[in-house]
């Protein structure tokens, strides 16, 4: 399987043996940027996208048995990060 972020800010998972989508999602306001998986689980991955609201950027969690549900497990901006005294 390959799963595409895109410019017009879609998760795309694609089967490439069948050479056809499988699953879309809606994931954020603006593009996708990034895309990474957790290393100790294979279901799990972030998405990095620029905010609608602020220009730091946002962060998704989401599990791929979910993801056709369109929602994300948690999302993070840079303001929360701050004012959890993380940065």
């Amino acid at each position: 399987s390959l799963l595409v972020g895109t410019s017009f800010r879609w998760l795309r998972l694609f089967d490439a043996r069948a050479r056809d989508e499988q699953l879309a999602c809606h994931a954020h306001q603006k593009a996708v940027y990034g895309v990474v998986f957790d290393s100790f689980d294979p279901h799990r991955l972030l998405t990095f996208s620029d905010a609608s609201d602020t220009p730091t950027g946002l962060v998704k969690g989401w599990d791929l048995r979910r993801l056709a549900h369109g929602s994300p497990l948690f999302t993070l901006s840079a303001a929360d990060a701050t004012s959890s005294g993380r940065t």
